[in-house]
């Protein structure tokens, strides 16, 4: 049934589903199929443009030899993205590492970014000095491996902090998650 606006609106108990051949696509909402039960099922490339906000979990899931397992997002008070690579320390105790130039255009560079330090050699690193395009690493011994993790503001989103969502009923949502209702039917919370 087309709606008012030009809108398409499907009712009935039995679930419903688009599927375009031609963009190898489907969304299927209700009893859908890969198993989803009643909910939506998105298949195939989905873009969106504006915000979305999730009340619940986020994972990515992984086909896995003991089922499909999920890896819960990794998420900060802040917008931030992560590079992560490794290096040594040449003779002189330092080494510079760049910035992919890729990666800088997700970034903001220009303002204070962390440098987290692994050391793979028996030695002691730390950083030195910090650019829009590169860091110094120095260590107290030459030739030494380590493993370095950067962790920038998101460009765009660089004085974002615990943004507050208008338009939510603040009560309401707590007496549900006090109910475990974003828990979503048969998933554990548990970390085991």
């Amino acid at each position: 049934m087309i709606a008012e606006g030009g809108g398409i609106v499907l009712q009935g108990e039995g679930g419903a589903s688009l599927t375009s051949s031609k963009y190898k696509a489907s969304v299927d909402v209700g009893s859908a199929g890969l198993g989803t039960g009643n909910g939506v099922s998105i298949i195939g490339d989905t873009r969106f443009w504006g915000g979305i906000s999730v009340l619940g979990k986020k994972n990515a899931i992984h086909v896995t030899r003991d089922g499909v397992r999920a890896t819960p997002a990794y998420e900060t008070a802040e917008s931030y993205l992560g590079d992560i690579g490794g290096n040594y320390t040449r003779e002189n105790c330092e080494v510079w590492v760049d910035i992919e130039k890729l990666f800088s255009d997700t970034v903001n560079t220009d303002i204070a970014y962390h440098v987290f330090l692994q050391a793979y050699d028996d030695a002691r690193f730390w950083v030195e000095d910090f650019r829009s395009d590169k860091f110094l690493i120095k260590s107290d011994k030459p030739m030494a491996r380590f493993a370095w993790e950067l962790k920038a503001k998101r460009r765009g989103y660089e004085n974002e902090r615990l943004v507050l969502q208008e338009g939510f009923d603040n009560k309401t949502l707590l007496e549900a998650q006090s109910k475990g209702i974003f828990k979503g039917d048969g998933e554990d919370e548990s970390t085991n």
